[in-house]
């Protein structure tokens, strides 16, 4: 009797837990389905307290899901993607740079007061925002002093852009944006490190006079200490007595070696008395 007993319990088990099977088997397929169809409250309702192979996983990847769409994160990642390819095709047509930086701005800038899900995205997307506002107040800076807010500006919004093609699939089948972007990201840091070294190097110049060579030249003894070769364009203001610009000046230097000394002479007008000067790099 009690054999009888004990096998009916054991019999009764396994139903019930063929039954749990079953109905967790069915729960979490509706899940699946839901998260399909994109539905994520219905989705997040069946993976909840589930237990079931991935369901944990899936639970996580629908609330994230939810949240990303509800908030910011989505809309600035479809604007972002329309926004960087306009820009594309409004520098493909030539035009004014000002035209492009204005029509990231205006279509993104919101974005730095909008509520994210993803806190990482939304790192990402002030960077790029704010390295396009660099390049927006490059263009107001005096001459010579632009590169290296345009150069800056530049670095960050295409490692921010590559971040969040790597993380989020941004334009990641778009050949013009992987070619004119994403592959030049590295490069685009590199070249701001660069141009911080040599304009850092430059500033040598500022702290020295220049020497007498004869009445109509003066002389810059450069030493270019960085790693770097470049080309180097240099404009001239001179003043009278009475602090008036009485004449301007350009002049380039090219193919300035790492290591190697340059005499950077340039014309001095007879009746100037004083001069300020600005500076271009061009790496090469």
């Amino acid at each position: 009797m009690k054999k009888a007993v004990s096998i009916l319990a054991m019999t009764l088990c396994i139903v019930f837990l063929f039954s749990s099977c079953q109905s967790a088997e069915k729960k979490y397929n509706a899940g699946v389905e839901a998260m399909n169809a994109k539905n994520w409250d219905e989705a997040i309702s069946c993976f909840s307290d589930l237990k079931y192979e991935d369901s944990e996983n899936l639970l996580a990847t629908c609330k994230k899901e939810k949240g990303m769409n509800e908030k910011a994160d989505y809309r600035f990642i479809n604007d972002l993607s329309k926004a960087v390819m306009k820009r594309h095709d409004l520098s493909m047509q030539n035009k004014d740079i000002e035209i492009c930086i204005d029509y990231e701005l205006n279509a993104l800038s919101k974005y730095k007061d909008e509520d994210f899900y993803d806190k990482d995205l939304k790192a990402l997307a002030v960077k790029y925002i704010n390295g396009v506002q660099l390049q927006k107040d490059a263009l107001s800076e005096v001459e010579g002093g632009q590169q290296i807010k345009h150069y800056q500006g530049f670095a960050e919004r295409l490692t921010a852009l590559k971040s969040i093609t790597d993380k989020y699939g941004l334009l990641k089948d778009n050949e013009d944006y992987i070619a004119t972007y994403y592959n030049y990201a590295d490069k685009a840091v590199e070249n701001y490190e660069a141009i911080k070294a040599i304009e850092k190097d430059l500033d040598q110049l500022k702290n020295v006079d220049s020497d007498y060579v004869d009445d109509f030249t003066q002389r810059f003894v450069l030493k270019n200490h960085t790693k770097y070769s470049y080309d180097l364009s240099m404009s001239f203001t001179f003043y009278n007595s009475q602090k008036i610009a009485i004449d301007q000046y350009s002049t380039i230097y090219e193919n300035i070696e790492p290591n190697q000394t340059r005499y950077l002479d340039f014309y001095w007008p007879s009746d100037a008395v004083s001069f300020n000067w600005a500076s271009e790099e061009y790496l090469r």
